[in-house]
C-alpha cells in the first residue's frame, strides 16, 4: 500500500527547478521548449509552463531590442 501512495504521491517542483527551467527557455529560446517537450513527462506540467515563460521573455527582449534599434 505504501508503495502505492509513495507513486502516486504528488511533488511540487521547487522555486530553483522553476528558475531553471526559465533559465533554459531564456537562452535556449525554441531548443530549450523542445528539450523540456523531450525530457519532461506529464507530471511535470508546471515546469514546461516556466520553459515557455522564459521562451515568451525572450520574445519580448528580442522585440524591445529590434524597436530601438
Amino acid at each position: 500500500m505504501q508503495k502505492t501512495v509513495k507513486h502516486y504521491a504528488w511533488s511540487e517542483p521547487t522555486i530553483f527547478e522553476k528558475i531553471g527551467w526559465f533559465g533554459k527557455g531564456f537562452v535556449l529560446g525554441p531548443i530549450g521548449v523542445l528539450l523540456a517537450y523531450i525530457f519532461l513527462k506529464d507530471e511535470d506540467r508546471e515546469l514546461i509552463k516556466w520553459v515557455w515563460f522564459g521562451f515568451a521573455g525572450l520574445a519580448v527582449f528580442v522585440g524591445i531590442l529590434l524597436l530601438t534599434i
